[in-house]
């Protein structure tokens, strides 16, 4: 089974994947308060899209976005999310394990992150 997390939210957050690709959903529009229908419960992709579409309104969106390394992707408070960590692309690395049962580090996904408010004096120019 592939990875991620079910639909949750929290405050702000920011992500930098280093390795692997990582499928984000979001779900705006909805009062504050008003849970996704998969909320905190993990189900397929296929599941998710046919829940979270089949009980949105006018107000409310289903938003995707496929993160590849080197990006950092930020979350703001109180948006509803989910991930799903994406299967290696077929081709020249599709799951290649070495002599020693390592896989290989782009079928890894890794990923960096904080959350909360960020206090700096730095100034970028």
């Amino acid at each position: 089974e592939v990875g991620g997390l079910a639909f949750h939210m929290h405050e702000r957050n920011w992500l930098y994947l280093a390795s692997g690709k990582k499928r984000w959903y979001f779900r705006t529009g909805d009062p504050y308060g008003v849970a996704p229908a998969t909320a905190m419960t993990r189900v397929s992709e296929d599941k998710l899209r046919a829940e979270e579409l089949k009980t949105a309104t006018r107000d409310t969106s289903l938003l995707t976005h496929d993160q590849k390394p080197g990006e950092v992707l930020l979350v703001p408070d109180g948006v509803w999310h989910c991930t799903y960590n994406l299967p290696p692309e077929s081709g020249c690395h599709g799951g290649d394990v070495d002599a020693a049962g390592v896989q290989d580090e782009d079928d890894v996904v890794v990923g960096f992150g904080g959350m909360g408010e960020c206090q700096s004096d730095a100034h970028f120019f």
